[in-house]
């Protein structure tokens, strides 16, 4: 059975590699756009789910968080801000167009990322991957 391509059916993981994926796309702002990464997706530290440098080598970190609890994620980003980085962007469910930035983090809506790569035929077919994951 073939089910409509949806954000829902994604795992935290597919959708870790998403965001992951989105911070090396043309779809990221240049300051936050990965040029290669410094540690495993999701796996190395309980607080950066993704770190690495851009094209200025500043060190980009960035924590996935699939809720929509505004108060975990202002807590998630508190941990975050502990961290050593340059920049730092949170990706959640929370999807609160007033609230770019929470205490110096970038916020960005997790369902905007997968709206981005379902837009583009090429990105489509990773999220298509992605879901079948």
């Amino acid at each position: 059975v073939k089910y409509p391509l949806d954000l829902s059916l994604m795992t935290d993981s597919a959708i870790e590699a998403m965001c992951t994926e989105w911070m090396r796309s043309r779809f990221a702002n240049e300051k936050y756009r990965v040029c290669y990464q410094i540690i495993r997706t999701g796996g190395n530290f309980a607080d950066v789910d993704i770190l690495g440098a851009n094209n200025q080598n500043k060190i980009v970190a960035a924590q996935v968080s699939n809720t929509f609890d505004i108060n975990l994620v202002r807590k998630k980003i508190d941990k975050l801000n502990s961290f050593s980085s340059d920049e730092r962007i949170m990706f959640s469910m929370v999807h609160r167009p007033d609230l770019e930035k929470i205490d110096g983090c970038r916020n960005i809506f997790i369902g905007d990322v997968w709206d981005d790569f379902y837009s583009d035929s090429y990105y489509k077919v990773m999220l298509e991957r992605l879901v079948a994951l």
